[in-house]
């Protein structure tokens, strides 16, 4: 609808299928055009800038490089968890049973139901236990950052006790390097830097 038109001209004007669907909805469910508007950044964006700080790695001379996953610890809900694998082709973030068991009675109360199916790599189907949000800390020393997961819990036998995957990594902001065996992120109190 254009300033020139009338509300009624922006929603009315719609010919054959299109009207009969509009006589159909509910009065003021129609929306004849939205508008986007430009606006400042917003607050949140402008008090993490440190989160553009530049991420960078050494060179490594090819003797020193190593070819091996990445496992990390981290704090979860306040423990201590370790044999953490990093899992950059994971669409999803991974418990396992023997990890969740351990948590306190009240955190493990939050677990909720989950019908959403877990494809494995051979197409093996397993469906969770349930879902579960939980608080990851993850950095050095005073380096460190803390942010809400949601975790799909799954009763499987694994030598790891999480996977982290695509969205948690994007949401810390972290860049893996397999050959430094290394994981670095930004954080208020600049580059953190976590080794396996």
């Amino acid at each position: 609808m254009t300033e020139s038109q009338s509300p009624e001209e922006g929603v009315g004007s719609i010919k054959g299928k299109r009207s009969e669907q509009a006589e159909q909805a509910r009065p003021g469910t129609v929306v004849g055009m939205i508008r986007g508007y430009t606006s400042k950044k917003r607050p949140r964006e402008q008090a993490e800038q440190w989160s553009d700080n530049e991420i960078s790695f050494p060179s490594t001379p090819g003797c020193q490089l190593v070819n091996s996953p990445i496992i990390l610890e981290a704090l979860i809900e306040g423990f201590l968890v370790r044999r953490i694998y990093v899992d950059g082709g994971s669409s999803s973030e991974v418990m396992y049973e023997h990890c969740f068991r351990n948590l306190r009675a009240e955190t493990k109360a939050k677990l909720k139901e989950s019908r959403t199916p877990l494809v494995g790599f051979y197409g093996e189907v397993s469906y969770p236990i349930g879902t579960i949000n939980l608080n990851v800390t993850m950095g050095e020393s005073k380096r460190l950052r803390t942010i809400p997961m949601e975790f799909t819990v799954v009763k499987s036998h694994s030598r790891y006790n999480v996977i982290l995957g695509q969205t948690s990594l994007r949401s810390l902001g972290v860049i893996a390097s397999t050959i430094h065996s290394m994981i670095k992120c930004p954080t208020a109190n600049r580059i953190a830097i976590v080794t396996t």
